[in-house]
């Protein structure tokens, strides 16, 4: 027994330098093969089957040089085993969401604030057996035989000449064959990066990247608040006329392909389309993730000057309304990040419930509301993945088989699609009740809605799954949203809009979440300075400017 401890332990002694080549392999051959295939994906549809395979050995050993550079730099004796335990189980988890959800930390990736921003509720949604098995067999196994590994030092002078090796010879190699200038590599560079920076889909490289980025920008991100829309004033009304109230209605991953008022071959909205619905066929979101989505509809600015981190430190949307004073209310039930910031200022309540007690919330909560005009928010649950099954009743089963598993991948994509139809289904339900209430109080106030998702998702189109991809790469399910106006008719006579015109608009324009700001001030009679009159989709439509476009037209 003694002597077969002694060739065990004998067995698992290893040089230090051989250590740090094993756990190349391992991190490269391992836990991103999964790059490698997509890298390789990426390549051939571009190039030749023999230039792609050359591409791609160059493109394996630029990571390998990569990973073991990085961990040369880590091996420091006495701390290298507990750091690199932690490493291959970290490793392991940001390996299976790549794998599983297709989750990019790319270059400035909002995602790690994104995780720090989920809670338990909707953290429990991602703790399958399959991430505990995959952890066990890449993280935990692993780390044991590092942990039994008995690692010899050899001569010093030999035990640096390895790692000068180990650190040079990826920035060398980079310089020669990766540098941007050389236009034989030209389609490595999106997975490479172009300014010598670890490519975006390494693992871990990607994560701990992000991690720095984002503690520099929370620690040292300190501006001075801003308010905007000062100037801010409402056209006031003739006293006869019954005041304003509008819903606007942010739902969660809802795609406008499986919307059946967009043509979806599913009736997805049996509810909704009994109403007078205009809604917009081709709309695209600010981003494919909540929390930077939903400031930015409410911050005025669009996509393309938005900057997340400063949403905190500025007036919204809403800051203007509630200026000029028309009450605002919102009701939550989005779960994690709740609001994301945009209600913190004005009276809010916060609900974990299904979609359907947010319509009963704001059928109670009007009959508070001060007769004067009135703007109030729902924020949805929607259909936030993966388990798309508990976002609705069993009542609302309709498309059936669903996936009803909380491992989806044991899902046949059609059992998912329902499910996730069927919460589709739902939320037109919520809606509809919403809308009804609206009717109902149609005698006190001129109403309506204004509804769109704050990003879509995928279901497994092209492997993908989810939401969250950087935009630049993102399909079409995760930016195309619904986005649709319902109008009582004393609000659609009260601003002469001609509903010829905005259905011709919803049919044949383009538009996208950059139109809602200034289209919910301009509905209002809100004049301020930031108003951009070519992006309110009702400022056109107004009866007696449309008439005049038409006379222009014909002459």
């Amino acid at each position: 027994m003694r002597n077969t401890n002694m060739s065990l332990n004998k067995s698992l002694k290893i040089r230090s330098y051989h250590f740090t080549g094993l756990l190349t392999f391992y991190y490269v051959f391992i836990l991103n093969a999964a790059l490698i295939f997509h890298a390789y994906l990426f390549i051939r549809q571009q190039e030749s089957f023999v230039a792609a395979l050359g591409l791609l050995l160059v493109f394996i050993v630029f990571i390998c040089l990569l990973a073991w550079c990085l961990l040369s730099l880590c091996s420091i004796r006495w701390i290298e085993k507990p750091f690199f335990i932690i490493l291959t189980n970290l490793s392991a988890i940001l390996a299976y969401f790549y794998v599983y959800y297709g989750v990019i930390f790319y270059d400035n990736s909002p995602i790690v604030r994104a995780i720090l921003q989920t809670d338990l509720h909707e953290m429990k949604e991602f703790l399958k057996p399959s991430l505990l098995v995959w952890v066990l067999f890449f993280g935990v196994l692993p780390s044991y035989l590092i942990y039994q590994i008995d690692i010899v030092r050899g001569h010093r002078k030999i035990e640096w000449i390895w790692k000068l090796l180990g650190v040079m010879c990826y920035p060398l190699f980079y310089i020669v064959t990766l540098l941007p200038t050389n236009p034989i590599f030209q389609p490595m560079l999106v997975l490479s990066g172009i300014t010598a920076k670890p490519p975006y889909q390494i693992i871990p490289t990607n994560f701990f990247e992000n991690v720095a980025k984002h503690l520099i920008s929370s620690t040292h991100f300190h501006v001075p608040y801003r308010i905007i829309g000062s100037d801010a004033t409402q056209q006031k009304k003739i006293p006869s006329l019954k005041p304003d109230l509008l819903v606007l209605v942010i739902g969660e991953a809802a795609r406008s392909q499986n919307f059946s008022l967009n043509g979806y071959s599913r009736i997805t909205n049996p509810y909704t389309t009994k109403q007078e619905i205009i809604s917009f066929k081709n709309v695209s979101s600010c981003s494919t993730l909540t929390w930077v989505s939903v400031p930015c509809l409410f911050s005025g600015e669009g996509r393309g000057k938005f900057i997340p981190m400063m949403s905190n430190y500025q007036d919204n949307l809403l800051d203007i309304i509630k200026r000029v004073g028309i009450s605002t209310f919102w009701i939550d039930n989005n779960g994690a990040g709740d609001c994301q910031g945009v209600c913190e200022r004005i009276r809010h309540i916060i609900l974990h419930d299904l979609d359907g007690m947010v319509a009963e919330t704001f059928k109670h909560s009007i009959s508070q509301l001060s007769h004067q005009d009135a703007v109030v928010v729902l924020h949805l649950h929607g259909s936030h993945g993966p388990d798309y099954f508990e976002k609705y009743p069993v009542a609302f089963s309709f498309f059936k088989p669903e996936c009803r598993k909380n491992e989806f991948r044991l899902c046949s994509q059609q059992t998912l699609l329902n499910a996730y139809d069927n919460s589709i289904l739902y939320s037109d339900y919520v809606l509809n009740n919403v809308i009804e209430t609206l009717k109902q109080f149609s005698t006190h106030w001129n109403t309506a809605l204004i509804y769109t998702s704050d990003h879509g998702e995928s279901i497994g189109e092209g492997n993908r799954y989810g939401h969250g991809m950087p935009y630049f790469m993102a399909p079409k399910t995760q930016t195309q949203v619904p986005f649709f106006i319902w109008m009582s008719d004393g609000f659609r006579d009260e601003k002469k809009l001609n509903v010829q015109c905005l259905e011709n608009k919803a049919n044949h324009e383009s538009i996208s979440h950059d139109y809602f700001f200034h289209s919910v001030l301009g509905v209002l009679n809100i004049k301020t300075s930031i108003y951009q009159p070519k992006l309110d989709l009702f400022k056109s439509c107004q009866t007696p400017l449309y008439k005049q476009q038409l006379s222009l037209r014909k002459s």
